[in-house]
């Protein structure tokens, strides 16, 4: 052997061979031991003394004895002189207590006097086998996973995705890679929202709540985020996964549900309203006490700031307010109110209703050319009126009024059509 200029003298070569962590094994041409050194006792629990002129078939897993055999007898019968690890399959050996382990290994032959000798270097490959093991199963629980999954640096940029990424965001692993995960970021959550998502990450180690996507397509999607830091051995954060769980069909349920519950409460209330208004009109209450209980069940079924009831004079053509709920500032007492009459030739909206017998609904008054401005009512912004009907003629009306514009709705239409 030779090193630099220098001739490698046999202790020299001995105190190498020791200290090296691999397993290095020499064979006679009868393929007896002959050198084991620490790495190898160390591999396979014997000690030297234990094997030193010893079959090699001592290290080896009984139903491969003949085929390493084979191998040693047609390598020395070739022209090659060293067969290297990747050149050669994965081996097996056997420890002294019977374990077997995978090994790769690389075999040497030299001739000194007429004798041909083997060197094997080996290393067991027990833990690295292993490690691929467990990276087959991170990659396959990865790849098979319904969630999307990113795995970014510490400065938020893409190192790895997996399928349902793909899928989720119509971004390929190609596009993503490089990038930094704010490519799906939609518009809907603050500078602040993502300053308090950091805080926590950086200071618990995670984060998960709700978060809307977008896609490469431009569209949004639902999904619940979790976020949770990498750390190497050493405690230090390395990456940060996130994972993403597409809740989009899950909140259009949640929001079917609530719609269901919203209208089936609505529902009762208006049957609960019915019921109690249909009792007051057939007790011995009077008037005012019945028209204010028709009032407060009207509030109960269709929220409002202002409501009166108005009766009509039909030959007349003028109505005028006997009772109402809600009126405050700017208002003219009820003496006074119920005192005062208004034509239809000036109230248009009232007009429309006596003459259609529908209702009116206006989202913004000031927008309808027939809506008449009064001191008391200058806050209105919406309205909806019905007219009372009573063997197919107008006797009255039920107005609502909002400072909202927009307020009511299709659905309050109706349900005031039931009191009307």
């Amino acid at each position: 052997f030779k090193v630099g200029h220098g001739a490698l003298q046999p202790q020299r070569l001995d105190q190498l061979l020791d200290i090296a962590p691999d397993a290095i094994i020499e064979l006679d041409e009868d393929q007896r031991i002959l050198t084991f050194n620490r790495g190898a006792q160390q591999t396979f629990g014997y000690r030297a003394e234990e094997v030193l002129g010893q079959p090699l078939d001592l290290l080896l897993p009984p139903r491969f004895v003949e085929a390493h055999r084979r191998h040693i007898h047609d390598f020395a019968a070739t022209p090659e002189v060293t067969r290297y690890m990747n050149q050669r399959p994965e081996v097996s050996g056997r420890r002294k207590d019977g374990t077997e382990f995978p090994a790769q290994v690389s075999l040497s032959k030299f001739t000194e006097q007429g004798q041909t000798f083997f060197l094997a270097i080996l290393q067991d490959i027990t833990e690295r086998k292993q490690h691929e093991s467990a990276l087959r199963l991170y990659k396959d629980a990865l790849n098979s996973t319904a969630e999307a999954i990113a795995i970014t640096d510490l400065e938020g940029h893409i190192l790895d995705v997996n399928p349902a990424f793909e899928r989720s965001t119509v971004y390929s692993g190609a596009e993503a890679l490089g990038q930094k995960l704010s490519l799906i970021k939609s518009q809907h959550s603050t500078p602040e929202f993502y300053r308090e998502m950091w805080k926590q990450i950086l200071s618990h180690g995670f984060w998960s709540g709700e978060i809307i996507n977008r896609r490469k397509n431009g569209q949004e999607w639902d999904s619940l985020l979790t976020i949770s830091t990498v750390k190497d051995e050493r405690d230090q954060p390395v990456a940060y996964v996130g994972i993403n769980r597409d809740i989009t069909e899950m909140k259009s349920l949640q929001l079917e549900r609530e719609a269901l519950y919203q209208a089936e409460r609505e529902q009762r209330q208006l049957a609960e309203a019915l019921r109690d208004t249909a009792a007051a009109l057939n007790s011995t209450l009077s008037v005012d006490e019945t028209m204010d209980r028709i009032l407060g069940n009207l509030g109960r079924v269709v929220p409002h700031d202002s409501a009166n009831v108005m009766l009509l004079d039909a030959e007349a053509q003028t109505t005028r307010i006997v009772r109402r709920r809600g009126y405050t500032e700017g208002s003219l007492d009820d003496a006074a109110l119920t005192a005062r009459l208004y034509s239809l030739a000036e109230m248009l909206v009232l007009r429309r209703m006596a003459e259609t017998r529908q209702p009116v609904a206006l989202p913004g008054v000031r927008a309808d050319p027939d809506w008449v401005v009064f001191p008391e009512s200058a806050w209105v912004r919406s309205y909806l009126g019905a007219p009372i009907c009573l063997k197919d003629q107008v006797i009255g009306f039920i107005n609502l009024n909002s400072a909202m514009a927009g307020h009511f709705t299709s659905a309050h239409v109706e349900q005031l059509l039931a009191f009307a």
